[in-house]
């Protein structure tokens, strides 16, 4: 599951224990250069349900994000989006997972042959020669 997937089911859980709500989907976009953070929330769908302002419904949601997830480091909360950084101990869990995987090897003993049919460039192409060389 990678990260927008484990954002998104953070947030599902989230909007049903604080708003009591299910059903919105808080959409997560890859942030923009010019903001702080990884990702961004928009957290416009909540407000039209709680009755707070968008600001207040960012904070909340950074909040329990922090407390319930292990890999966000902080976040920031600007007219109704959410930036969140990702803990960059995440990203070494994933990269040493990955060299775990990567290092384990299946020795194979069977042989592989692999025969190439190259075209015979003295004959004329047709469907048939073609579909041999597929």
């Amino acid at each position: 599951m990678n990260i927008k997937e484990q954002l998104q089911t953070s947030l599902v859980d989230i909007t049903v224990s604080l708003f009591q709500v299910e059903g919105i989907k808080l959409e997560v976009q890859d942030n923009k250069t010019n903001f702080e953070g990884d990702y961004t929330i928009v957290v416009f769908p909540l407000v039209k349900v709680a009755p707070k302002r968008p600001e207040e419904v960012g904070l909340l949601l950074g909040n329990e994000l922090i407390i319930k997830t292990a890999f966000l480091k902080s976040f920031t909360v600007l007219k109704g989006f959410l930036h969140v950084t990702i803990n960059e101990s995440y990203f070494l869990n994933q990269l040493d997972f990955l060299s775990h995987e990567f290092n384990n090897t299946v020795d194979n003993k069977s042989s592989l042959i692999l025969q190439y049919s190259s075209p015979n460039t003295n004959t004329p192409s047709h469907i048939a020669i073609i579909n041999k060389n597929l």
